[in-house]
């Protein structure tokens, strides 16, 4: 099943669950032959269920892209700074260093 968790256009949240379902039964019969005017049977019936379920929740570029572009602008702009101050170590001027 793949659901859109947050019902919004731009894809924010999505859910993606897989079930795997697994049964064992067993049933036992013991009945008596002869050809008397009463059939006996009894019998045993045993019956075991078990599910499975994976449900993760994916983010979407709805959520990441702005995350992604916030981080990549700061590491940009963390360089930009770092490269300025080290022409301006070395004697440049600011503007110089900008250019």
């Amino acid at each position: 099943m793949l659901m859109d968790q947050d019902y919004m256009a731009p894809d924010y949240l999505r859910l993606e669950q897989r079930q795997k379902m697994n049964a064992l039964t067993q049933e036992l019969v013991l009945r008596n032959h002869d050809t008397s005017r009463w059939q006996h049977a009894t019998g045993l019936f045993a019956s075991y269920q078990w599910m499975r379920t994976d449900a993760p929740v994916y983010f979407g570029e709805g959520i990441t892209a702005p995350i992604g572009n916030a981080i990549a602008n700061a590491m940009k702009n963390s360089m930009i700074k770092g490269m300025i101050g080290r022409f301006q170590a070395q004697g440049m001027t600011a503007d110089q260093a900008w250019a």
